[in-house]
């Protein structure tokens, strides 16, 4: 558990450096709602405050399906229990990559 805390912590720590860096005004994010990973209750959400489309890999226990999600500026996704949830990566910009478009 202390793995999964810490792998989903980088996650965290690189997709808020990545919605940081992105430009995004501090006016168009909902105060209640922080931009990147975030959980509430039980499940763990992105909020994706940057200019651009993402895609991102979502790697769960098994016997959930590992994902990879196509999320645009100022969407909120969730990606499910936070404990099926091992890891979460930014693959980039190529939603035809993540297998299906915004």
């Amino acid at each position: 558990m202390v793995e999964h805390a810490a792998k989903l912590g980088l996650a965290a720590a690189f997709l808020a450096a990545v919605t940081a860096t992105s430009g995004a005004s501090a006016a168009a994010t909902p105060r209640n709602v922080p931009c990147g990973l975030f959980e509430s209750g039980a499940q763990l959400y992105f909020h994706h405050c940057g200019t651009t489309t993402v895609v991102l890999s979502v790697d769960r226990t098994p016997p959930s399906p590992d994902s990879r999600l196509c999320v645009q500026p100022g969407a909120v996704v969730e990606l499910g229990n936070r404990d099926d949830v091992v890891r979460v990566a930014y693959l980039g910009t190529d939603c035809a990559s993540a297998g299906r478009r915004p």
